[in-house]
């Protein structure tokens, strides 16, 4: 050290805090990353190598022994390793980051020079600790270079170290420049915003070499205070009149603590800009989106760094005792633990404030059961409000149903409330369930895909985020878990009140159906009977005919009341989907028609084996409310009533149902016992399956029902 407090205490600070963040921040890599990749074990040692050299750094600069004791001349070698190491890694982590291993047009342009810098490595670490090339720490002081081996009349490695490590950062801006598409759309848009920080970087440490590279210029020109140096008097015989004498030592020693100084606080932005990549977009974790729990950690890794470097540095740089810097250790390390937890229970009470609107109330229940309820906008919109606003931080949001609930769910949810939706949805492979970004000039800016077990759900389309950052895991989770929810508790609300509506429907059917019988049988048929019993008693022979018209017109009402009864539920399926229908058509409801017919192609029985149960009952179910619909609607005074269903397998299982009757309110949706296909149509979208109802060429309807079998 200089002596100089001022001087020292940020030496020491910048020092010990570059070396505990760099230890850290091979330690979140490893820890947090996806795959154990080499480009991530690249950066893990890199990392490490980084914390090496700081530490060594501190201890030379903290030790109060002469330059020639054994402690020093040790930290002096430990080092130099690092130092040898750092340019060759820190390539080796720009080329994974670029795509090395994936794409060819780099891999072709790097490995020649990553080969050529790798051999170069090897060999100065031959030279350097295998045959005792490295200058011991005391000559190093007093420049003595006089059995080192010359290059150009220079010591050997005060040549090849500084080409060595400028060659190594100016091949990384090549592969900066010019990396490989990243694998995931969003991860493109995370590695575009992290490569200025990289570039920084990368800029940052040319700078510092070029210090360096000064420094050993400085060094290899200067003579030391004990013996005449003539260096690079063969390559430059222009410097042979400069002077030798202790005075330009003494001022290259103020240039090397000067340059020290200077080379850190360079090394720290380094350090910033490498961390703040890492945990703002994890370009080197292997995850598709950052976390923002690490960014947290970040800001906390620096603040003890920054803590910790200021606090011990000045009782290193004031020579107190070891005992004074242990007890300012453990005030500071108690200080920041306090302030840790405050933050945790605050960033806690955050969470839990966030999540209020997230588990209050949906109102299902009431929803439902009130007649003449919304669709729930209301509070659904709120809760989307509250994720796009307080979770998401985003002025733009939009939720819309498709694939099997776009039936269902027909209001898509707006943040504001009167927000456009784009002209078209982004369209996903089926197995994406990655950020699509859209293109420029709507309010929308990235697509999330919502899946379920039918398949996709809905998209959830959102804005760019505040500040212009990226969305990170955690958010996106959220919103994925909290969209398909939403969808979710729309659909299960207008499932719910699409049933209720229904059975309301049929309770004031069966209750009209029930009042209209007993009035019949009171007013007309009884009356009827009662007269036909008097004709037939008292003059049996003159009013013979007569009660036989009045017998035969009491029957002919009978039969217009069991027709206008409901119709009796089919018994609950068994699993066997073709002989349940075929007992449905040829058996239960065929009374109700004058000719049914049954038909199933020869695949059939196949398909309908590879439904899934639920799958075959919902069709079941819809198969009986197109027969009970046509029973009950289709009948005309013009001529018979006929029943068809033909069942074909293949890929989908198909059943077309087509009678020949009026069409009733299957193809009027305003009729209310349309409600019931609407049910039932909704259900089939469900399970995957659709359902369209047409008029059929001779009268009636044409339904076709078709539901998708598992390959398996």
């Amino acid at each position: 050290m200089t002596g100089f407090f001022w001087f020292d205490w940020p030496l020491l600070a910048l020092s010990l805090a570059n070396g505990i963040v760099l230890l850290w921040l091979g330690l979140v890599v490893l820890l947090n990353t996806e795959r154990r990749t080499a480009g991530v074990m690249l950066l893990v040692a890199a990392a490490w190598l980084g914390s090496a050299f700081f530490a060594a750094h501190t201890a030379i600069l903290a030790s109060g022994e002469g330059p020639a004791s054994a402690a020093l001349n040790l930290w002096w070698e430990i080092g130099w390793l690092p130092l040898l190491a750092l340019p060759l890694t820190w390539y080796g982590v720009v080329l994974w980051y670029g795509g090395f291993g994936v794409d060819p047009g780099l891999r072709r342009r790097h490995r020649l020079p990553l080969a050529l810098l790798g051999l170069l490595f090897v060999a100065l670490v031959v030279a350097f600790f295998a045959t005792a090339g490295l200058p011991s720490f005391v000559d190093a002081v007093n420049l003595r270079f006089e059995g080192t081996l010359s290059f150009w009349g220079a010591p050997w490695f005060l040549v090849l170290y500084p080409l060595y490590m400028l060659a190594a950062l100016a091949l990384c801006f090549d592969a900066l420049l010019r990396p490989a598409p990243a694998p995931t759309r969003y991860g493109a848009a995370g590695r575009s915003r992290a490569r200025p920080w990289l570039l920084t970087a990368n800029s940052l440490l040319v700078l510092a070499g070029a210090l360096v590279t000064a420094i050993m210029l400085w060094v290899a020109r200067t003579p030391g205070p004990t013996a005449t140096n003539e260096l690079f008097r063969s390559a430059l015989p222009s410097l042979a009149g400069w002077s030798a004498d202790a005075a330009a030592a003494r001022r290259l020693a103020l240039a090397i603590t000067w340059a020290d100084l200077l080379i850190s606080a360079l090394l720290t932005g380094v350090i910033v800009c490498i961390s703040y990549a890492l945990v703002q977009y994890e370009v080197f974790s292997g995850r598709p989106l950052p976390r923002h729990a690490l960014r947290r950690h970040w800001r906390e890794a620096w603040l003890l760094a920054a803590g910790y470097g200021i606090v011990v540095g000045a009782a290193l740089a004031a020579g107190w005792r070891p005992v004074y810097s242990l007890l300012l250790t453990a005030l500071l390390m108690t200080l920041f633990f306090a302030l840790l937890g405050w933050r945790t229970f605050a960033a806690q009470t955050d969470f839990v404030r966030r999540l209020q609107p997230f588990v209050v109330s949906t109102h299902l229940v009431e929803e439902v059961i009130t007649p003449g309820a919304g669709s729930g906008a209301q509070d659904a919109g709120a809760t989307f409000a509250a994720l796009c606003d307080e979770v998401l931080q985003t002025d733009y949001g939009a939720l819309v149903a498709s694939g099997a609930l776009a039936d269902l769910v027909t209001q898509p949810l707006r943040y504001p409330a009167d927000a456009p939706l784009p002209p078209s949805l982004p369209r996903f492979d089926a197995a994406t369930d990655d950020l699509l970004p859209l293109a420029p000039g709507t309010d929308a800016a990235w697509a999330l895909p919502l899946h379920g077990r039918q398949g996709q759900l809905g998209v959830l389309l959102l804005g760019r985020r505040r500040g212009d950052g990226l969305y990170t895991e955690e958010e996106i989770a959220i919103a994925r878990a909290i969209g398909e929810r939403l969808l979710d508790l729309q659909a299960t609300a207008a499932l719910a009140r699409r049933l209720l509506d229904l059975t309301r429907v049929q309770w004031a059917e069966g209750q009209v159906a029930d009042r209209q019988t007993r009035r019949v049988l009171h007013d007309e048929i009884l009356p009827d009977l009662h007269a036909a019993l008097i004709m037939l008693r008292h003059e049996p022979e003159a009013q013979a005919e007569q009660a036989v018209d009045l017998l035969a017109a009491v029957h002919r009402q009978i039969a217009d009341l069991l027709r206008a009864l409901p119709v009796r539920p089919p018994a609950r399926p068994s699993g066997r989907l073709l002989e349940d229908l075929r007992r449905l058509v040829t058996e239960e409801m065929a009374p109700r028609f004058d000719s049914v017919r049954f038909a199933a192609g020869a695949d059939a029985s196949g398909t309908a084996a590879r439904l899934r149960p639920l799958t075959a009952e919902v069709t079941f179910y819809a198969v009986s409310e197109l027969v009970r619909n046509a029973a009950r609607h289709g009948r005309s005074a013009d001529g018979p009533l006929s029943l068809t269903v033909t069942v074909e397998g293949g890929a989908d299982l198909t059943v077309a149902v087509q009678d020949n009757g009026t069409g009733g309110p299957a193809l009027d949706p305003d009729a209310g016992a349309g409600q019931g296909l609407a049910l039932h149509a909704a259900m089939l979208a469900i399970v995957g399956g659709t359902l369209s109802v047409t008029p059929g060429s001779e009268g009636g309807i044409n339904a076709v029902i078709r539901v998708k079998a598992d390959s398996g």
